[in-house]
């Protein structure tokens, strides 16, 4: 995962997120990098394609494919 000089947060050449640059650095905004980052890869070893919409907007509605009842 990388950001941008201008904010955007990348995970393998894919924009997932914007940061401001003020709060990027701060604690905070490492322990939400992480969390991300977990996601990116949660999609990844389903064989999905991490975007913005599906690691941030519609997350809960993605964590709970495949999850058996």
């Amino acid at each position: 995962m990388t950001i941008e000089s201008s904010g955007y947060v990348k995970w393998k050449g894919t924009t997932v997120e914007h940061y401001t640059l003020s709060w990027a650095y701060s604690i905070e905004a490492r322990g939400q990098a992480l969390e991300l980052a977990r996601r990116c890869v949660k999609l990844e070893a389903r064989g999905e394609t991490p975007t913005a919409r599906n690691v941030i907007w519609t997350w809960e509605e993605e964590k709970e494919k495949g999850v058996k009842a």
